[in-house]
């Protein structure tokens, strides 16, 4: 089986101006390329594979060496790939592609909320290509993080969101069947305080939350939704912004020095979650408590 690296490689090799990099909890691999005409080598990825068709494109897939009907693709079509898939492709025009590869913890996770079976419904959406506008639009948000070297909390919410939505239009479009949520009591979200003011710069995944609690991805999400009415990723920019107020109206420490320590991004990255949330910038906060 073919890494995502050795795949990237191959592009290179093709002149695709491919780039890549690992998002959230490196379990997502994110490329933005540009394909010239040309064939791709069979490979075979040991990962699921999701490819967003940015430009159209007519291209030929032969899938464990029986040729596929040769397809004209459109800006926004949207195809799934299982892991373990022999694929070799034919580009006979120019294309730009969004390919994001998905570790196989990940998308366990992920699946454990719909009562069906993943090679069952990854069989349904690898035989046609399909049109999602928020599938479509949670990619561009994962190749921002993957230029950007975004959130990783962030960037982990952003590709469960990704998976999930693609499983509920899999598994039936509408009225996905999903396991009950457990409960997050006050002591448990007391304990996720804790490590989130506790880890390296304030830096912490999804999964690890989960793990904390003893919960799969989903049902944690579903759980954190529950107890708090927020999902993960804005209970726990809650917590940061209240850290990094209290330091700001408690202590001199520098501004740049708190957004790190409370884990944002950056001290810009702050100021817009204060501004959004607070209507107030750092600065001005820390002038109006002196």
């Amino acid at each position: 089986m073919h890494s995502f690296e050795e795949i990237l490689g191959e592009a290179r090799y093709r002149d695709a101006n491919a780039w890549n990099t690992r998002v959230g909890s490196a379990q997502v691999g994110v490329s933005e390329m540009n394909w010239p005409p040309g064939r791709l080598r069979n490979l075979t990825a040991k990962y699921t594979t999701v490819v967003v068709y940015r430009s159209a494109a007519c291209i030929q897939h032969e899938i464990c060496g029986k040729p596929r009907p040769k397809r004209r693709f459109a800006p926004g079509d949207i195809v799934v790939r299982p892991s373990n898939m022999e694929c070799a492709t034919e580009f006979f025009d120019p294309v730009r592609l969004t390919v994001l590869a998905v570790e196989n913890e990940l998308v366990r996770s992920v699946t454990t909320a719909f009562n069906a079976d993943v090679a069952e419904v990854i069989g349904r959406l690898e035989a046609r290509p399909f049109r999602s506008p928020l599938v479509e639009g949670l990619a561009t948000q994962l190749a921002a993080c993957a230029r950007t070297g975004g959130d990783r909390l962030y960037a982990d919410a952003v590709s469960f969101a990704l998976l999930h939505e693609i499983w509920r239009l899999a598994d039936g479009g509408i009225d996905a069947r999903e396991v009950k949520p457990s409960t997050l009591d006050a002591g448990m979200l007391a304990r996720i305080d804790e490590v989130v003011a506790e880890a390296p710069n304030g830096q912490v995944s999804l999964g690890s939350l989960a793990k904390l609690a003893g919960m799969s991805i989903s049902t944690f999400t579903a759980a954190m939704r529950e107890a708090t009415g927020l999902t993960p990723y804005r209970y726990v920019l809650n917590r940061r912004l209240a850290c990094a107020r209290h330091l700001i109206e408690t202590t001199c420490a520098p501004l740049a020095d708190i957004a790190i320590r409370c884990g944002f991004a950056s001290q810009s990255h702050m100021t817009d979650v204060f501004r959004s949330k607070l209507g107030v910038t750092p600065g001005k906060l820390r002038r109006s408590t002196a």
